[in-house]
């Protein structure tokens, strides 16, 4: 896949669907800034975007940006504050218990579709067995 300059789709789509370009700029620049705004604050597991759908956070992610910004809080980088770093800090901090939580009902709910399966898949086998003896 050979990816696509945003400047080409704009005016290509701005004259598909008969707006200025300028326009079409100002809207797809403000859709973007306010999904970075959702990435940059983020505390909660999910994402919505509007029209694109939801991502969800990885753990392992989670875990090692904590990690990353522990380093950055001793070696801070000449634009990171301490009371920023503090901030995203504890952010995450409260994310990944829910990241634990949030695996162990996927688990949870893993195991039952499993046993569900597999009940469902016994009582069939049952009936199949019964109706050829009889």
């Amino acid at each position: 896949m050979i990816p696509t300059k945003a400047k080409d789709l704009i005016a290509e789509h701005a004259d598909t669907i008969q707006i200025p370009e300028e326009d079409l700029k100002n809207m797809v620049n403000f859709y973007f800034k306010e999904n970075r705004k959702l990435l940059s604050n983020l505390s909660q597991l999910l994402v919505r975007y509007r029209g694109l759908g939801t991502m969800l956070l990885k753990g392992w992610d989670i875990k090692s940006e904590i990690e990353r910004t522990k380093e950055r809080q001793m070696h801070p980088l000449p634009f990171d504050t301490p009371e920023k770093l503090q901030r995203n800090l504890n952010r995450l901090e409260v994310i990944q218990p829910e990241w634990q939580s949030y695996k162990e009902r996927q688990k949870e709910l893993q195991k039952k579709k499993q046993d569900h399966y597999k009940t469902h898949t016994n009582e069939s086998k049952g009936k199949t067995t019964n109706s050829l003896e009889e």
